[in-house]
Order: structure tokens, then C-alpha cells, then sequence
């Protein structure tokens, strides 16, 4: 994902922002998603890294300073939070196995 990130600073002078949020779909969202439902649950010290990322690649495409607050710039982008995805891949699979 390190290298998505270098991706999406090399690009971001170029494209406009819808862009490198589809970028960001394109090259970071699959690696989160990826066993999030099994993953999500495990110490803080392999979730950390994850978020760390997340947080960077949007801290990029919003051309914000590492120390400032990325709260409101989740909505904006219209990018789910790492925990977030963790909800919605999870109530994906409840709703693929329950009965019906």
C-alpha cells in the first residue's frame, strides 16, 4: 500500500480530486476490504498500520498537513472509515446468509 501511496502523490498535482478518489477505490480500498471481516478483530498493533495508511492517502488527496484534523474530510471524500468498511462487509455477509 506504501506504494499506492507514492502513486497517489505523484498523481495528485495532475488529477482532480473525484479522480484520485477513484484512484484511492482503485488502489487502497481493495487491500482494506480484502478479509476485513476476519482481520478487524485482531490486536491494534496490525489495525493501526491499516488506519495509518487510510489516513495518509486522504491527507494527500485533500492537500492537508499531517497534523491537521481529517475528521470533516472523511465526508466530504464520500470514503468509508476502516471501520466502517468493517460494519458494512459485515452486515454484507449476515445478509448473504440469512435465510430468506
Amino acid at each position: 500500500m506504501s506504494i499506492a501511496l507514492f502513486h497517489i502523490k505523484q498523481v495528485k498535482h495532475v488529477l482532480l480530486s473525484d479522480s484520485l478518489r477513484l484512484f484511492i477505490f482503485a488502489m487502497i480500498n481493495p487491500h482494506l476490504s480484502y478479509g476485513i471481516t476476519v482481520s478487524y478483530n485482531a490486536e491494534q498493533n496490525v489495525i493501526r498500520p491499516l488506519k495509518l495508511v487510510e489516513k495518509t492517502a486522504k491527507r494527500i488527496i485533500n492537500n492537508v498537513s499531517y497534523y491537521s484534523d481529517i475528521g470533516p474530510k472523511f465526508k466530504k471524500l464520500g470514503i468509508l472509515k476502516l471501520h466502517e468498511l468493517f460494519d458494512y462487509y459485515s452486515l454484507h455477509f449476515v445478509h448473504d446468509y440469512l435465510p430468506k
